[in-house]
């Protein structure tokens, strides 16, 4: 099971599922679809964490078509959001594209770092799960 939110040690969607807060439907559903799909990971089934990685990435756009919120950093933290996600499916000009639009908000730490982490992730075309004190320099061992 994934570390919980505010730990270094944390994975990069877990922390962002913990401050998320999203509101509607959509919004909330794409995050339970990311739930899903760390506890399928950990459990050894990636067919199944991918389809639910999918299922989030579809809500998320439901959820910005109705105008709904995904997290309360506002929209450098919701293209956070979708950058992992695309990023962990192997969808990296997509992922990159989120990563763009994320820092042309000019957001403050801890998003900015994590975002240009999940930068250097796509270039590296890594789809695997990343902690946050990777972005921030932490001790985490």
């Amino acid at each position: 099971m994934a570390e919980k939110a505010g730990n270094g040690k944390a994975s990069i969607e877990s922390w962002l599922g913990g401050i998320a807060e999203p509101e509607g439907d959509h919004a909330v559903a794409g995050w339970a679809a990311v739930a899903a799909a760390r506890d399928f990971e950990a459990q050894g089934y990636p067919d199944a964490a991918r389809r639910c990685l999918e299922k989030a990435v579809e809500f998320w756009e439901r959820a910005q078509a109705a105008g709904e919120a995904i997290t309360q950093q506002g929209q450098p933290g919701a293209q956070l959001a979708r950058a992992e996600v695309l990023r962990r499916l192997g969808r990296f000009e997509e992922a990159s594209i989120a990563c763009h639009r994320g820092l042309a908000g000019r957001p403050q730490d801890p998003i900015r770092s994590l975002l240009e982490l999940e930068l250097e992730l796509i270039d590296a075309r890594d789809t695997t799960a990343h902690r946050v004190g990777e972005a921030l320099f932490l001790d985490i061992d």
